[in-house]
C-alpha cells in the first residue's frame, strides 16, 4: 500500500484563511484571497492544502474545529496554527456604551494559553509535525478608525477615555498575546514561525495591510507565504520524512528561543503598564 499524500493543515483565524478586504461602492467587503499564504506554500512544497481557518475564529472555536478533523491528520502531515487576533480583541461597542466598566478580551489570556496547550497535546498525539505562527502586527491607527466607524462622537470619546487617550494600547494588548504564543511554543518544544518580524523589518508596513489595519493584503499574504515556505523548506525532515515518529527540526533560521522571548515579554508587560495606567 502506498504512503498517503502529505497534507498541509492550517487552523486559525482570517489571517491563515487568507481573508483580505476591499471597498466596493464605499462598503468594506471581505473575501478569501485566490492566492493566499497557505495555498501558495502548499503549491510550492507539493503538499495537499487543507485550510480550515475561519473568519472571526477564536482559539476556543478553533479547538472545536480541530477536534472535528483530528482523525484526518496523520503522522505524515504538517499542521500550521495561527490564533490570537480575535482572542485579544475587545467588544468595542460595549466599551463605547460603558467606558467606566471593566472589559476583558474576547478570550481571557489564561483561557487562551490553557486552550493552546490543550490543542498542542491533541495534535502531538497524531504524530504530525506542528508549527505555531506568531500574529502579524497591526496598524493601530487604521484599526481604530475601522472599529469606530459609524460610532458617534460621544461613543468615540468614551473609547478614548477607556484607553486613557492612547490608541497604541490596542497594539500592546495584541503584542501581549503574541508573547504568550511564544511562551507556549517554548514550553511545548514546538517550532514557531515568526510572521511578525518580516513586517516590522520594513520601514513602513502599512502598505502590506488592508484598510481595516488588521488583515494583510495580497502583498502581505505573499510575504507571509515566503516566510512560512522558507521555514518549512529549512525543515527538510518535515517535508520529506516517511517515518511516523514526529521530529522537531533544529534548522529553522527563524525559530524563537525562550530566553529572548521571556525578556521581550517582560518589556511588553512594562510598556503595557506604563501606557494603561492613568497619570
Amino acid at each position: 500500500m502506498g504512503m498517503k499524500s502529505q497534507k498541509l493543515f492550517a487552523f486559525g483565524d482570517s489571517i491563515i484563511k487568507g481573508i483580505i478586504s476591499e471597498y466596493d461602492n464605499g462598503r468594506l467587503k471581505y473575501k478569501i484571497s485566490d492566492n493566499n499564504a497557505t495555498d501558495i506554500c502548499s503549491h510550492r512544497l507539493g503538499l495537499e492544502s487543507c485550510n480550515l481557518g475561519k473568519f472571526g475564529c477564536t482559539i476556543t472555536a478553533g479547538e472545536k474545529i480541530i477536534d472535528k478533523h483530528l482523525e484526518k491528520i496523520s503522522a505524515n502531515d504538517i499542521v500550521l496554527l495561527e490564533f490570537g487576533g480575535n482572542d485579544s480583541d475587545k467588544m468595542w461597542a460595549e466599551i463605547a456604551d460603558k467606558p467606566d466598566h471593566e472589559h476583558i478580551a474576547k478570550t481571557p489570556l489564561q483561557t487562551f494559553v490553557e486552550t493552546y496547550h490543550r490543542i498542542i497535546q491533541k495534535l502531538k498525539a497524531t504524530g504530525a509535525t506542528i508549527y505555531m505562527l506568531t500574529m502579524p502586527p497591526i496598524d493601530t491607527k487604521a484599526y481604530f478608525q475601522h472599529f469606530t466607524k459609524g460610532m458617534n462622537d460621544s461613543q468615540i470619546t468614551n473609547i478614548m477615555k477607556w484607553l486613557y487617550g492612547n490608541i497604541e494600547v490596542v497594539g500592546l494588548w495584541h503584542e501581549m498575546y503574541n508573547q504568550e504564543i511564544i511562551k507556549v511554543a517554548c514550553a511545548e518544544n514546538i517550532e514557531l514561525i515568526d510572521i511578525y518580524k518580516p513586517f516590522i523589518k520594513l520601514r513602513d508596513y502599512r502598505s502590506y495591510f488592508c484598510n481595516d489595519g488588521i488583515h494583510p493584503n495580497q502583498k502581505g499574504q505573499e510575504m507571509i507565504a515566503n516566510t512560512i515556505c522558507n521555514d518549512l523548506s529549512y525543515s527538510t525532515d518535515a517535508i520529506h520524512r516517511v517515518s511516523s515518529t514526529p521530529s522537531i527540526s533544529s534548522n529553522n533560521k527563524d525559530a524563537i528561543h525562550c530566553v529572548p522571548a521571556i525578556i521581550a515579554m517582560l518589556c511588553i508587560a512594562l510598556l503595557l503598564i506604563i501606557n494603561t495606567l492613568p497619570l
